[in-house]
């Protein structure tokens, strides 16, 4: 898997009237034009479809995924010179599925490079030391760092080492566009991750935007998903609270309603009879009986000796007319087309975008790259005070049909 990466550096111009407020600093873009699909323990759900980006770390390239579920930049098997590290304690590192490695904790110079500008960042990189596997994944994680692994001053993340580091300064926010596969697999447009504002053309309103509830992930306050004006059912666990946050919950026993955007996570999970209401409406549309396996991408199947997630070919399910399923965070709604959740796996393959949350962890919902494809979507930390929001706006055209 490789991943060709344009770096280049933007400056925002300033806009009025009641759009996003723009100020004057640098913008970081990073580019690509395709995605990959990789085995991914990240939550336990098989092969994944992932976007990537590409960071020199102590003189080396690796792809990462860009993941707003996480917090920390990991890298498997680096060789950097001993020389070179400063090392911080080892630790047990864990995600969502279960998954833990045993890390040693190191800062390291991690570098981005345009032209004849380059800047390096010394950032708290867990490097894997026992029980590594090959396929497990990359990650530059973008979240806060209240779900840092460990939380440890030594140890500052990427994006907050770019807000000190870059000079004019990088405004504390960033946007992503992450367009996925045409049917045919081919790449369905540029996927851009842009730090320090929105694109330049690019317009966000107040009613775009929904405000982040808790700064650990980035945790929204998801209601209710209604399709054709019909309820699919309510998230209805109660917002997490100062005194319950989602950061101190252990995801598999946690209570609270903890609905995050996460980029690194292919589908969104949602409750069990919310997933099988969505089932159950669109099944009569596309011809597809609701106990076929295709409508569960949590459930592996067995194909030539491989466990993959069910697909079906594209067009036997792609039908005029399909509606949008409306996730409705506070007052936002968010507009799923049937293109982002019959997802295309590329070669014609399509998975179904929605799965049941994990058993062992009920009330932890995700809204993954399912949601957030087709849509320009800005993460506003620095807005109200640092309590951020996340605004969504329908990509017009910046994906390709």
């Amino acid at each position: 898997m490789k991943t060709w990466i344009l770096l280049s550096s933007l400056f925002l111009i300033n806009c009025g009237g009641s759009s996003t407020p723009v100020t004057s600093t640098k913008l970081i873009k990073l580019s690509h034009d395709r995605v990959a699909e990789q085995a991914s323990l990240l939550q336990g759900l098989g092969e994944m479809l992932e976007y990537y980006i590409t960071l020199k770390i102590d003189g080396q390239n690796f792809d990462l995924v860009a993941d707003t579920g996480s917090s920390n930049l990991i890298v498997a098997g680096l060789s950097a010179s001993e020389a070179s590290k400063e090392p911080i304690d080892p630790f047990l590192l864990s995600y969502g599925g279960g998954t833990s490695i045993n890390v040693q904790n190191h800062l390291l110079s991690v570098s981005l490079e345009n032209n004849d500008e380059k800047s390096t960042y010394r950032v708290g990189v867990p490097q894997c030391v026992k029980q590594c596997s090959d396929t497990f994944p990359r990650i530059l994680g973008l979240a806060y760092r209240g779900v840092e692994q460990p939380a440890d001053d030594r140890q500052p993340t990427f994006f907050t080492q770019m807000l000190s580091v870059e000079k004019p300064a990088l405004s504390n926010e960033f946007s992503m566009l992450l367009c996925g596969f045409k049917d045919d697999g081919s790449h369905n447009g540029k996927t851009n991750i842009l730090f320090g504002g929105i694109e330049p053309g690019v317009t966000l309103t107040d009613s775009d935007y929904t405000p982040i509830t808790e700064n650990s992930w980035y945790v929204v306050n998801a209601t209710e998903i209604k399709i054709e004006g019909k309820s699919m059912g309510k998230f209805n666990s109660p917002a997490p609270t100062a005194e319950n946050p989602c950061a101190t919950l252990n995801k598999r026993t946690g209570s609270n309603n903890c609905t995050i955007v996460d980029s690194g996570t292919t589908i969104n999970q949602v409750p069990k009879t919310m997933h099988e209401a969505i089932r159950d409406h669109l099944a009569p549309k596309v011809n597809l009986q609701t106990n076929n396996p295709f409508w569960d991408p949590t459930v592996l199947v067995e194909v030539d000796g491989k466990m993959v997630i069910p697909t079906l070919p594209c067009d036997t399910i792609r039908k005029a007319g399909l509606p949008t399923v409306d996730v409705h965070i506070g007052e936002l709604i968010v507009k799923i087309p049937s293109k982002s959740y019959f997802k295309s796996k590329g070669g014609g393959g399509c998975m179904f975008g929605f799965g049941p949350t994990n058993v062992d962890s009920p009330n932890f919902k995700i809204l993954g790259q399912v949601a957030m494809e087709n849509q320009y979507v800005h993460f506003d930390r620095k807005f109200n005070n640092k309590k951020g929001r996340i605004g969504f706006k329908q990509s017009l055209g910046l994906c390709g049909n």
